[in-house]
């Protein structure tokens, strides 16, 4: 393929790789780009599947079924707070690190000071015990008007907050974050001393914590799992927690002596020991597990309770279980190269070997998105890489089929006049066997001509002129055709035809001795009779040829060009058959394109002739046709 050819489908390419960085960057774009990464991302861990969550990770969950259990011993939902005290201590007791409570105990959900009071209490015995307690938080916004936001903390009750418990934030969009957005940061409440508060999501609050009980340095893990602002992390989902033994327990685990008619506080020995067993060591996530509460986002693995991402997001934490998204420049670098890779392809003929090796890109792109994710926790934008590929490749693809079109509608209007439908169709397949610039190749060249035309046209009308040339030269450009020729011009009562050229044949100078043999017979079987017919004079012709090397492509100016052939051949070729009036014979032939020829044919020599331009004669032959040597007499 030619450079330009070459050039404009990288430029289409490049155009198409602008359109979709311009897609992702528009604004309003971002709704469909995450619905599809979304997908992408759902893929990823379906692939992957299950990973079970670190031993020390438990979830207690607060569900349909155990509200009914506390109901069917009198207590309602909300439960008063001195259960959730109680769950605290028994936690507690049975040697818990972390307890991370999903509830906001706020003052207006309180029963009453007591229940508080309980609360509190339980909250001061965990720390005593060496387990630090998280309690919910939110933000409350009030919007007044266009921009004007007005927010507030939520905190649990002031009673409550005795305790010193920590806090984490439960608000469905900073509810996974690191930190939160620094203008809602400061637009929250100030220390008691005036400073700066940090406020963390529930998970990060716990993992501070932890990070604090086991050494570990908090600011350095997080500046690791949160590089960029704002401080978002990726949770590495385990899976739904049925997949797992040991990771998630209903909330009334905690109380089977009260609920089988116990009283309240008192437990076996062994039910302790059983708790111990359980949650010793463990960072317990303590919240609502019912549909109910509407507390529950989609995850990878579908559905999944705001308790269990908590803990899911504690888990990739605590194991530097870390997901990272590719850097947008890197995302870029990969999109170019991508890009390039499409162009490349673009230009594999025929069309279809591309079109299967693009397949086998995308199938490459889409494995190595998963191996990634898999390998190294790389979240790579599978809609941009794909996008990358595939629309530089389509638009690269389309506009070389246009052109290839044009091209060959072109190569039609050219060449369908002069030369069969077979070698149009070949020439089609390989444009380059009608390069532009020219070609060098070994032909047969003919040359046929009128006898005597001047004399006849004398005596013809001008519109007689031009039915007797039609009548000849339609029929002889058929058998020219017919035999693999190219027709490379008419020269008024005659003509230049071309064999081995453009497209090279296997015996080139038996197809012109052939194609000269039957416009002898066809001129007089075929033509004078139709000649005869409309009143016209009958003819003769003389047809030269000869095999040599020309040069064949487009020879003119910018206005004007013509596909012919030129050089010494041509000469050779005209002076030849210029020698059929002093030879008497209708078609002569040198002696190259006597051994040239593959088929059999007879030949006498006729004798040599002078050239102009060649120091030695040039050795002539007839060629004679036994079934009928009378119709080559001139």
């Amino acid at each position: 393929m030619a450079a330009a050819q070459k050039w404009k489908p990288l430029l289409v390419a490049v155009l198409a790789l602008l359109l979709v960085v311009a897609a992702y960057i528009a604004p309003g774009s971002s709704g469909w780009i995450k619905d599809m990464e979304i997908i992408a991302m759902t893929w990823r861990y379906q692939v992957r599947g299950p990973q079970p969550p670190a031993k020390n990770t438990k979830v207690l969950g607060i569900t349909e079924n155990t509200r009914q259990a506390f109901v069917d011993i009198g207590v309602y939902y909300p439960f008063p707070r001195e259960w959730h005290a109680l769950a605290l201590k028994r936690l507690a007791d049975a040697g818990a690190q972390l307890v991370v409570m999903d509830i906001l105990f706020d003052a207006g959900g309180s029963w009453d000071e007591a229940s508080d009071e309980a609360l509190r209490d339980a909250i001061s015995y965990c720390k005593r015990r060496g387990c630090q307690v998280v309690l919910a938080a939110g933000i409350e916004e009030q919007i007044y008007g266009e921009g004007i936001v007005s927010r507030s903390l939520l905190t649990p009750a002031p009673v409550i907050m005795e305790a010193q418990p920590t806090l984490g934030m439960t608000n469905t969009q900073p509810k996974l974050s690191y930190r939160l957005v620094e203008s809602v940061q400061q637009s929250l409440p100030l220390g008691e001393s005036g400073e700066e508060v940090a406020y963390y999501s529930q998970p990060v609050a716990a993992f501070k914590h932890h990070c604090e009980a086991s050494g570990r340095d908090f600011e350095a893990e997080m500046a690791r799992a949160a590089p960029q602002e704002p401080l978002f992390f990726r949770i590495n989902y385990c899976g739904p927690q049925e997949k797992f033994d040991g990771f998630v327990y209903s909330y009334e685990r905690l109380f089977l002596e009260e609920l089988n008619g116990g009283e309240m506080g008192k437990i076996s020995p062994e039910n302790a020991q059983e708790l111990k067993n359980i949650f010793s060591g463990a960072a317990v996530f303590l919240g609502s597990r019912a549909k109910a509460d509407n507390d529950y986002f989609s995850t990878p693995f579908g559905q999944m309770f705001g308790v269990e991402t908590n803990a899911q997001a504690f888990d990739t934490l605590d194991r530097r279980r870390l997901v990272f998204g590719v850097p947008p420049v890197a995302v870029l670098i990969l999109a170019a190269l991508l890009t390039l890779l499409a162009w490349g392809l673009s230009l594999w003929r025929p069309i279809w070997k591309g079109a299967l090796a693009s397949g086998g890109i995308i199938v490459v792109i889409v494995l190595g998105n998963l191996a990634l994710f898999v390998t190294l926790q790389l979240e790579l934008a599978l809609s941009v890489t794909l996008a990358s590929f595939i629309v530089p490749f389509a638009g690269c693809t389309v506009y070389g089929a246009i052109a290839e079109e044009a091209a060959k509608k072109k190569i039609r209007e050219q060449f369908s006049r002069y030369v069969s439908r077979e070698v149009v169709d070949q020439i089609i397949a390989d444009p380059s066997l009608a390069d532009p610039g020219g070609v060098e190749r070994t032909v047969a060249l003919m040359f046929n001509d009128i006898r005597n035309y001047s004399t006849i046209t004398e005596r013809l009308a001008p519109h007689q002129i031009v039915e007797f040339l039609n009548l000849y030269l339609g029929d002889v450009t058929d058998i020219i055709r017919a035999n693999g020729g190219f027709l490379d011009k008419y020269l008024g009562d005659g003509l230049l035809a071309c064999f081995g050229g453009p497209v090279p044949t296997d015996d080139p100078a038996g197809d012109a001795i052939n194609a000269a043999l039957e416009m002898i017979r066809a001129l007089h079987e075929k033509i004078r009779p139709k000649l005869e017919e409309r009143g016209l004079t009958v003819f003769t012709v003389g047809i030269g040829i000869h095999v040599g090397k020309v040069v064949m492509g487009n020879i003119g100016s910018a206005e004007r060009v013509n596909y012919t052939v030129v050089g010494d051949a041509v000469n050779v070729a005209s002076r030849v058959e210029a020698q059929t009036k002093e030879f008497g014979w209708a078609v002569i032939v040198t002696r190259e394109a006597k051994e040239a020829s593959w088929q059999q044919f007879d030949f006498e020599f006729a004798g040599e002739h002078q050239v102009k331009g060649r120091e030695q004669p040039v050795e002539m032959y007839r060629v004679v046709d036994p079934q009928a040597p009378e119709l080559y007499r001139l």
